[in-house]
């Protein structure tokens, strides 16, 4: 009897590479897709926060004819960390950052229960500003809004580059001059690079609602 040697079969290296390249694919493409969509969910989050927090503020201004006090600017929502050790959360740009209040804070809860947090997560924005998070409300006498004195404007940022903000009075430079001149904007966003959008939103002077 004799016995025939049975061939082994297995893949030649040539055919390993191909495969592991092919995985390699599949999961750059995975990852990349779940960035977006992370991406997408906190912009979403951000957006459905800034419009609680607009409501807010003009119902409060509409029962009270003015806007909850603060001084310069104030971040909207609570939980910031205290980036600049002054035992307070901060939120916006590093570089220009605006302070948590607890008396504002307590002024909005009158009007919505529950504070909406807005997003952490620090982004560079246009314009060199690094480190933003959050978003702020903030009192600026100079500026205008389509002819009009504007000086109550909510700020915040978007991740990727020209996001639409979600709103009608969404602020842009009036071509040929400078902030705070401003006008609606016409493209959905304040100002854009290649990595985010920064939103500037107009109140209402509280004497218009």
């Amino acid at each position: 009897m004799i016995l025939k040697k049975e061939k082994l079969v297995g893949f030649t290296i040539v055919e390993l590479l191909i495969v592991i390249v092919v995985i390699a694919i599949l999961a750059t493409i995975t990852v990349v897709a779940y960035e977006g969509i992370s991406v997408k969910a906190r912009n979403a989050s951000t957006l459905h926060a800034i419009k609680t927090y607009e409501k807010a503020l003009k119902s409060y201004a509409s029962q009270h004819d003015a806007y909850p006090d603060f001084w310069g600017s104030v971040c909207l929502g609570e939980g910031y960390l205290d980036r600049n050790n002054d035992s307070l959360g901060d939120c916006g740009a590093e570089d220009y950052p605006a302070l948590e209040s607890t008396a504002f804070n307590a002024s909005l809860r009158t009007i919505v229960s529950s504070l909406p947090p807005v997003s952490t997560k620090s982004i560079s924005a246009p314009g060199g500003n690094i480190g933003w998070v959050g978003a702020f409300i903030m009192r600026w006498d100079d500026i205008t809004f389509n002819g009009h004195t504007a000086p109550y404007t909510i700020a915040y940022i978007l991740e990727g580059s020209a996001q639409q903000c979600g709103h009608g009075a969404t602020m842009e430079t009036i071509p040929g001059q400078n902030w705070p001149t401003t006008r609606t904007s016409t493209t959905g966003y304040s100002w854009t690079d290649s990595r985010s959008t920064v939103c500037h939103i107009s109140l209402p002077n509280p004497s218009q609602l």
